[in-house]
């Protein structure tokens, strides 16, 4: 069982100045969903407590690079099978 811990992340969503995006973390038993920056879980799987918390911190020292990698993100392309 590979337990490797992936994350994927959303497009920036939302009006202007209340842009969120939202951050998937999952492996092959569990799944957890965090909106940023105000840090809702939408959805979790598996995760305790304690590993959402280091989820959100992870999430909270990594904000540059997060919403550099949102800004990537075509939902279009994604959609049409682009990358």
């Amino acid at each position: 069982m590979n337990n490797e811990l992936t994350m994927s992340v959303s497009s920036k969503i939302g009006p202007k100045g209340e842009k969120k995006i939202y951050v998937r973390f999952s492996d092959d038993t569990r799944s957890a969903e965090i909106c940023s920056p105000a840090m809702d879980v939408i959805k979790n799987v598996g995760f305790t407590e304690e590993e959402i918390s280091q989820l959100k911190d992870y999430i909270k020292s990594e904000s540059k690079t997060i919403e550099d990698l949102a800004s990537t993100v075509s939902p279009l392309k994604a959609f049409m099978g682009g990358k």
